[in-house]
């Protein structure tokens, strides 16, 4: 514990020489390239600091604030962007809003304080969280999963809502707050954007979103480009996300945050492309055929996803070359996607190597699919496709699921 002392201690002098090198670097260097190429190596330092850590609570603690948000921070810095623009009045300020999730908080009145009872309660629940640790050969892996993301989430806000009243007392500012509720989103898109770790969405939304977004814009359409700055800030916080376990564990990277932050990236570009207030299904027992169910009223933002994302590059691509028909078979492609998801998503759950029985099962959805769409397509046959599509497509579903039964 001594030596560990130590190395805090020679942490904190090396962090607060180069902020302040960076600090005055900014009266000498105009924004742009230039000031960039000066603050890497101060980043690439900021890399190397958990290293010097063996205790989980200060690596884990040095990743996130130092390794994370300060390298995001100076990053943003060097263009006149983000948390540390317009420049702080004095270095304190500028070591304090570089090192920490907290800036200055422009309007005061927008935000609502939270009530001093529910901080409270927060502080019990994290008690008797802790305490339930010692009973944890006892508890399901579901209720532990339950408690360890609890755990997370209030370790979070009780850390940084006690470092926003050290620094409230010592700069005398408000602050913004660092989160609001998650436990109260309507959507992911609420989530992520609007209620959980604000200062790091602050922080992505400048550093990756926009610019990808701005960049993607000149090639494709605003909703694709949207969709390709969301998946790009997901992939940048899986990555990152990949780095801190490293720091913590010591063991090589196993993707599984990257995928997750994949998944979620999809899942959170779904809410953005469907109103708030639509149904996620449509009576999907009413369905007539399989085109009917998964088009019109099976999950329906899932396909208004994969729809934009996998259906309608792979059709403009190749229409010039397909009939009308053949182009009804590009919605496999889809389905093979759609499977691939599905066999990861059972691969977290079961720990088991993929058998691919979904990713075929889909597939055979996905023929019958676009067989039974280039059938009804026909004029002549409009009238009389209802009970042709409903009898086959019970046949269908009863011989793809013979052997479940």
């Amino acid at each position: 514990m001594e030596e560990e002392l130590k190395n805090f201690i020679k942490v904190w002098v090396s962090i607060i020489i180069c902020v302040s090198y960076c600090y005055y670097l900014s009266t000498r260097i105009k924004p742009g390239v230039s000031r960039l190429l000066s603050v890497l190596p101060v980043c690439v330092l900021f890399l190397l600091l958990p290293l010097f850590f063996s205790s989980v609570h200060f690596s884990g603690s040095a990743a996130f604030f130092f390794t994370w948000l300060a390298n995001f921070k100076l990053i943003l810095f060097s263009f006149d962007k983000g948390p540390l623009y317009p420049l702080p009045q004095t270095l304190s300020w500028f070591i304090y809003f570089t090192c920490f999730t907290i800036k200055s908080q422009h309007n005061p009145k927008s935000q609502d304080d939270i009530p001093k009872w529910v901080f409270a309660i927060k502080v019990v629940v994290f008690g008797v969280l802790l305490r339930m640790h010692d009973y944890k050969q006892h508890l399901s892996p579901t209720m532990l999963l339950i408690i360890y993301s609890l755990h997370i989430y209030l370790e979070l806000e009780i850390g940084l809502m006690l470092v926003k009243a050290l620094v409230f007392i010592s700069l005398g500012c408000d602050l913004e707050p660092q989160f609001n509720e998650p436990y109260l989103a309507t959507s992911l898109q609420d989530f992520w954007g609007r209620r959980w770790n604000l200062m790091v969405t602050a922080i992505l939304r400048p550093a990756v979103y926009d610019p990808v977004q701005r960049i993607a814009e000149w090639k494709m359409r605003t909703d694709h480009a949207r969709f390709l700055a969301v998946l790009a800030t997901f992939l940048v916080s899986g990555a990152v996300h990949e780095l801190i376990f490293f720091y913590i564990t010591h063991e090589m990277p196993t993707g599984e945050a990257l995928s997750s932050n994949l998944i979620a990236s999809c899942r959170h570009t779904l809410f953005r492309t469907k109103h708030l207030g639509e149904i996620e299904s449509n009576g999907p027992y009413l369905a007539n055929c399989l085109q009917e169910f998964w088009g019109r009223r099976w999950n329906l933002m899932v396909p208004a996803t994969l729809r934009r994302a996998i259906y309608y590059p792979v059709r403009k691509t190749t229409k010039s070359k397909m009939n009308s028909d053949q182009v009804l078979f590009l919605g496999v492609a889809t389905f093979i996607v759609s499977g691939a998801v599905h066999e990861l998503i059972f691969f977290y759950f079961t720990r088991e190597r993929p058998t691919r029985e979904v990713t075929l099962f889909f597939v055979l959805h996905g023929v019958f699919t676009a067989a039974g769409g280039a059938v009804c397509s026909r004029d002549s046959l409009t009238k009389s496709c209802r009970p042709v599509t409903l009898s086959s497509t019970r046949f269908f579903v009863l011989l793809v699921n013979l052997p479940n039964l």
